[in-house]
């Protein structure tokens, strides 16, 4: 989805994308993002991940790259 990191095969950082706590984005959220993946709950993650951002990723959090499911 994003050219650069298509270009360069990294993953982004959280401050490129201006990742925050969704408290006012309502419906807008890392879990309602087509590229969020869900946590491993049978490995005990609580955390998930994103195809575009590196690190863990909270479901209740957004940033300035998310899409529609």
């Amino acid at each position: 989805m994003d050219s650069g990191r298509a270009m360069t095969g990294r993953k982004l950082r959280k401050a490129e994308v201006n990742y925050r706590l969704a408290l006012l984005d309502t419906g807008r959220r890392c879990s309602t993002c087509v590229m969020y993946v869900k946590p491993d709950v049978s490995r005990r993650h609580l955390l998930g991940s994103c195809t575009l951002v590196g690190g863990p990723i909270q479901g209740f959090a957004v940033c300035d790259r998310w899409a529609a499911k």
